[in-house]
């Protein structure tokens, strides 16, 4: 996993997320009075105190002065996010009794039975009905998902750094685009489904790995939030190593199994090796005075340009935006200094 650049995040905020925001908002604000409509007829409950329930919620989701008013929910931070969900927790929160057994709406229990129980289905109903993801990612529709992850501009899985998430969209045609990961999983929390900073572009493995894994901010990295993730790729004893931390990048790395994940690509990383191992250092000066050669004296090549030029080396800042760049320069950076001292970040 990457923490994603703060220019880049920076660039997002002011260039896509006003966009995003402009149209979702409608796509909620539609949703939540769609939503409210159906609330005991398409939505129904067996205790008619949840209708009373939604009707009130909705009214509070359209109130900019209440606490969790929709376009703060759409636009905020996830720390942010968090303290809504304890707003919810704290202040509608609400028991539901079914065969002598008591079900509290916002807690664990209560969330992994929203599919069986029906009172909490349809909770979760007019959750999603509020915050209708599936018209966000309906190709029919004017601004949607696709738009969304072209304008992100964020083409390498943002979890692996490993898999393409770039997005084709010719003229009216809209072929590939990433899949988007809920930080916050939408079974638990339907109605941070459309939250900008809870939608991550991923690649297919790590959004089925990831899957419903609850994320606590505390214990998991968040590519939009943290300024630094301490993961480490190294050759050691010819095998591929990840290393990583305690706390929160062993947390993270085991959620999305990056050691299972990363073993496909020892044969990538050898290679990476063994070009490093062929070029001695006598060959290196051989190859720098070549390409020196026929340049004027102000434009000669030093050592680490011509090193970086043969190895392929990327500054760490620049890895994000390419396949493995991770990988590749965590390798890179030991071999190298292991072999012609260190080479600058």
């Amino acid at each position: 996993m990457y923490i994603i650049p703060k220019e880049k995040i920076r660039k997002i905020e002011s260039e896509v997320k006003p966009d995003y925001l402009k149209n979702v908002n409608k796509i909620v604000e539609q949703g939540i009075s769609d939503a409210v409509k159906e609330v005991g007829t398409k939505i129904k409950f067996d205790d008619p105190c949840l209708v009373s329930w939604c009707n009130k919620l909705g009214k509070d989701l359209r109130n900019s002065k209440s606490g969790i008013y929709y376009e703060k929910i759409t636009e905020s931070y996830p720390n942010t996010l968090m303290a809504i969900y304890e707003k919810l927790r704290n202040e509608y929160n609400c028991n539901i009794v079914v065969n002598g057994k008591n079900y509290i709406l916002f807690e664990e229990q209560g969330c992994n039975q929203a599919r069986k129980i029906k009172d909490l289905k349809s909770v979760k109903k007019f959750f999603e009905k509020c915050f209708p993801y599936n018209k966000f990612t309906s190709k029919d529709a004017q601004y949607d998902a696709y738009r969304y992850c072209k304008a992100m501009d964020i083409n390498v899985c943002v979890y692996c750094n490993a898999q393409l998430t770039h997005t084709v969209i010719r003229g009216r045609k809209k072929i590939i685009r990433p899949q988007i990961d809920h930080f916050f999983p939408q079974s638990r929390f339907p109605m941070f489904a459309l939250s900008f900073y809870n939608m991550i572009p991923a690649c297919q493995v790590c959004n089925n790995i990831k899957r419903d894994e609850f994320c606590d901010l505390s214990v998991m990295y968040h590519p939009y939030v943290d300024a630094y993730a301490d993961f480490r790729f190294r050759w050691r004893y010819n095998e591929l190593w990840v290393a990583y931390g305690l706390g929160k990048a062993e947390n993270t790395a085991k959620m999305l199994h990056m050691e299972d994940v990363y073993s496909m690509y020892s044969g990538v990383a050898e290679k990476i090796v063994g070009k490093v191992q062929d070029y001695d250092y006598v060959y290196i000066g051989d190859i720098m005075e070549l390409m020196n050669k026929y340049r004027p004296k102000n434009k000669q090549l030093d050592k680490e340009t011509v090193i970086r030029k043969i190895y392929d080396y990327v500054p760490k800042e620049e890895c994000f935006d390419i396949p493995l760049g991770e990988m590749r320069h965590d390798i890179l950076a030991d071999k190298i200094e292991k072999a012609y001292g260190v080479i600058s970040q």
